[in-house]
C-alpha cells in the first residue's frame, strides 16, 4: 500500500508517514491536503495519478446533472416568450387573455431580471457558505414552485409579481454553476465544460420551443395552453432540484470517492488563489476591493453589458421577431425557435474544439463573432426577402452565444482568491442581466415588424463591445511589467504575482517526477 508524508498544521513531518487507504479517508486528512502547505509537502505526493482518468471520473460525477439542470433552466427561462404567442390564433395567448399592451409585455419580460441581477452577487457566495448542494436545490425547488404558480395568474399585476419572485429564486443558479466550477477546474479546463453548458442552454432554445408547440394543442377556452405550460415546465425543475441534493459532489475535500492524492492532485492543477473550500473565506474586504480597483473589472463589466443588449436581448423575444417575418403562425413561430438554437450548439462546438486545442485565443475569436452577429443584422436592415431575414437571424443568435462562455473561463482566471472569484463572478453574471431589462426595451414589438432602429443600435453596441475586448486581451496576456501601477492592480492568474514562483516550482518537479516514473516503466518493459 503507498504511504504518503503526513502534512501538519506547520507543514511536512518529514519522518511520519500515513496510509493512502481510500476507504479509511475522512475529511480533516483531505482538508489538511487542501490547505497551502510547502513546496516539499506537494512534491512528496503520490504522482501515479492519472490526471485524464481523474478528470473524467469528476466530469461523470458534475457535468451531466449540471447540463441538463441547466437546460431545464433556460426553457424556464424563455416560457414567458412561448407562452405570449401560443394559441394567438383563438385569442387564447398569455397577452391576450390578461389584455397586454406592447410596453406591459416588455416590463413582464424585463421584470425578472430586477431581482435576478440585484441578487447574484449576494447568492454566488452561499454556495461555500451552504455548499453547492444545499443552495442549488434551495434555488431550483423555489423557482419551480413559482412557476408553476404562474398557471393561476389573471392579470398583469400577478404576472409582475411573479416574475419578480422568479427572478429572486432563481438568481445566481448560473454564477453558483460556475463558481463551484472553479473549485474543481482550473480555467484551460473550464473552457470547454462552459462552452457545453451554453450547448445545453441552446438546446433549451429547441426543446421549449417544441414544448410550447406541442402544449399548444391542449388550449380550451376555459384553460389556454400556456397554463398547461408553466405548470409542465414547472413539475421538471422540482423533481430536478429534490434529486440534486444527492447528486452534487460538493467541493474535492469532501467527495468520499476521492483519495488523497486525487484531493491534491486537483489542487496541483489550480492555480494558488483559485477558490478553496478550507482555507478560502466566504468574504473579503481585501479582495472585494482588489476586484474594483482592477482595470479589467470595468472592461469585462462594460463587455458584458454591451453584448448583453445587443447580442442576447433579441433572443429574449426571437419567438415574437420570427413571428414578425409573416411567413408562419404563431404554433410555427414556436417551432422555428429550434433551428438557431441548432445553430448556436453547432457554433459551440466549434469554439469549443479551437479553445480546447488551443488552436486560437478566446479573444479573436470572439471579436469575429461578434462580426458576424453585426454582419446578420445588416443583412436584416437591407434584405426584405423572409427566407434571407430568417437566415440572419440564425446567424446572430448562434454568432452572439458564443461570446459568454468563450469568455468565461478568462473571466475566472482575471480573479484570485475565494470570496474574489465568488464575488466577481456574480457581479459580472449579474451585468449580463442588462440584457433582460434592456433588451426587451430595445426590441419591442411596436417598433416591428421590420425592427430599423433596434438593428440600428444593436450594431452601434456590438462594435463598442468589439472594441473594448482589444485592451482587455492586452491587460490579460499582454506585458504590463513595465507598469507599476498594473502589475499591483490586474489580479488575472497570468501574470506573476508575490508567491506565484513558488507554486511554478512546484508545478515543474511534479513534471519531472511524472516524466521520471514514465521514464522508469519504460526501462522496466525493456
Amino acid at each position: 500500500m503507498a504511504t504518503v508524508p503526513e502534512v501538519t498544521a506547520y507543514g511536512l513531518n518529514k519522518e511520519a508517514t500515513a496510509p493512502l487507504d481510500n476507504a479509511a479517508l475522512d475529511r480533516s486528512e483531505k482538508s489538511s491536503l487542501s490547505s497551502p502547505s510547502t513546496v516539499a509537502a506537494a512534491t512528496a505526493l503520490q504522482t501515479d495519478v492519472d490526471q485524464k482518468k481523474l478528470l473524467r471520473r469528476i466530469d461523470w460525477r458534475i457535468l451531466p446533472f449540471c447540463y441538463w439542470s441547466y437546460m431545464v433552466m433556460r426553457v424556464d427561462v424563455g416560457n414567458i416568450s412561448n407562452a405570449g404567442i401560443m394559441n394567438s390564433e383563438t385569442g387564447h395567448s398569455l397577452k391576450q387573455e390578461l389584455g397586454l399592451t406592447a410596453q406591459q409585455w416588455t416590463w413582464v419580460i424585463a421584470s425578472f431580471s430586477y431581482t435576478y441581477m440585484f441578487l447574484e452577487p449576494i447568492s454566488t457566495p452561499m454556495v461555500k457558505l451552504y455548499r453547492p448542494s444545499g443552495w442549488i436545490t434551495r434555488i431550483m425547488c423555489t423557482w419551480a414552485v413559482i412557476t408553476i404558480c404562474a398557471a393561476a395568474v389573471k392579470n398583469y399585476a400577478g404576472l409582475i409579481t411573479i416574475r419578480v419572485l422568479l427572478g429572486a429564486a432563481e438568481a445566481g443558479y448560473f454564477p453558483c454553476i460556475v463558481y463551484w466550477w472553479s473549485f474543481w477546474y482550473n480555467p484551460q479546463q473550464l473552457a470547454p465544460r462552459i462552452l457545453g453548458l451554453y450547448m445545453a442552454g441552446a438546446a433549451a432554445g429547441a426543446a421549449s420551443g417544441f414544448l410550447a408547440y406541442a402544449i399548444s394543442f391542449t388550449n380550451r377556452p376555459d384553460f389556454a395552453g400556456w397554463r398547461w405550460l408553466f405548470i409542465i415546465e414547472g413539475v421538471i425543475p422540482l423533481i430536478t432540484g429534490t434529486a440534486s441534493w444527492w447528486l452534487i459532489p460538493d467541493f474535492p475535500s469532501t467527495s468520499k470517492w476521492l483519495s488523497i492524492a486525487e484531493v491534491q492532485t486537483i489542487r496541483n492543477w489550480l492555480h494558488k488563489d483559485s477558490p478553496n473550500e478550507i482555507t478560502g473565506h466566504t468574504f473579503s474586504l481585501r479582495e472585494t476591493l482588489a476586484i474594483f480597483r482592477d482595470p479589467s473589472y470595468v472592461l469585462f463589466t462594460a463587455f458584458w453589458i454591451l453584448h448583453g443588449i445587443g447580442g442576447y436581448g433579441i433572443g429574449l423575444v426571437l419567438p415574437q421577431v420570427i413571428k414578425d417575418l409573416g411567413f408562419t403562425t404563431s404554433a410555427g413561430a414556436n417551432l422555428l425557435n429550434i433551428p438557431p438554437a441548432a445553430a448556436t450548439i453547432l457554433f459551440l462546438c466549434l469554439c469549443s474544439f479551437l479553445l480546447s486545442r488551443r488552436i486560437v485565443n478566446a479573444f479573436p475569436l470572439i471579436i469575429f463573432m461578434d462580426t458576424l452577429v453585426i454582419a446578420g443584422y445588416i443583412i436584416l436592415l437591407t434584405r426584405d426577402e423572409p427566407g434571407v431575414r430568417y437566415f440572419a437571424l440564425l446567424l446572430v443568435t448562434a454568432a452572439a452565444g458564443v461570446a459568454y462562455p468563450s469568455l468565461w473561463p478568462r473571466r475566472v482566471q482575471a480573479l484570485r482568491g475565494t470570496a474574489g472569484a465568488a464575488l466577481g463572478i456574480g457581479l459580472h453574471n449579474a451585468s449580463a442581466q442588462m440584457s433582460g431589462i434592456l433588451g426587451p426595451q430595445l426590441f419591442r414589438s411596436d417598433y416591428g415588424p421590420r425592427y430599423v432602429k433596434p438593428f440600428k443600435a444593436a450594431i452601434g453596441l456590438i462594435a463598442v463591445a468589439i472594441a473594448l475586448l482589444v485592451p482587455l486581451w492586452w491587460l490579460l496576456d499582454g506585458d504590463i511589467s513595465k507598469s507599476a501601477w498594473l502589475t499591483n492592480h490586474v489580479q488575472s492568474q497570468t501574470h506573476y504575482r508575490e508567491g506565484d514562483e513558488t507554486r511554478e516550482r512546484v508545478e515543474e518537479v511534479l513534471a519531472a517526477q511524472e516524466g521520471g516514473k514514465r521514464e522508469g516503466k519504460q526501462d522496466d518493459k525493456v
